[in-house]
């Protein structure tokens, strides 16, 4: 499975159930992966501690990432914004160009199924620029009962446009590149 160093270290890095397997037995874990005698040495060298660190590191890294992607969400989560992020990072890394897109509104689904508090225009937004559609237009139930939004979204020569039409309407920005 593993052909060379950086990759096995990179999957323990975003993989907390392989750091875990490593910790609990070394040999087991090589005799699974059918590690290589270099491979082998290099994971009997690691220092488990120091991965745990450097794992949440990268954790606390994409954490800042999704927080400027999706800042009323992070607001509205609270002091629990860290630790629904860290459930959250334990099960899911992205990967490829677009991931702090995808982990932003990936987070926004993890939020959704638990019924955690997420602004759905952030999100929206969010999943926009990750589609290839042309124009988008939604509607949205704000604070109050009586408080509607209406969100248009539109690409443009490689540029995405949003127009809000509410007296309350929350501020995003006005136009990204996807």
């Amino acid at each position: 499975m593993f052909t060379d160093e950086t990759t096995l270290l990179s999957s323990l890095l975003t993989d907390p159930r392989m750091r875990e397997a490593l910790r609990s037995s070394s040999q087991t874990f090589i005799t699974k992966h059918a590690l290589n005698d270099s491979l082998s040495a290099f994971v009997l060298s690691l220092d488990l501690d120091q991965l745990d660190k450097q794992a949440e590191c990268l954790i606390q890294k994409r954490f800042s990432e999704v927080k400027m992607l999706l800042p009323r969400t992070i607001a509205q989560l609270g002091k629990e914004a860290w630790c629904r992020f860290s459930e959250y990072a334990s099960h899911y890394w992205p990967r490829g160009h677009r991931r702090h897109l995808l982990d932003a509104v990936q987070f926004g689904n993890y939020c959704f199924a638990r019924s955690q508090p997420f602004d759905r225009c952030e999100w929206s937004c969010l999943q926009f620029l990750l589609g290839s559609n042309r124009f988008s237009l939604q509607w949205f139930k704000l604070d109050s009962p009586w408080h509607y939004a209406l969100l248009i979204q539109w690409r443009y020569q490689g540029t995405c446009y949003f127009r809000w039409f509410s007296n309350q309407a929350p501020t995003h920005p006005e136009n990204h590149s996807p």
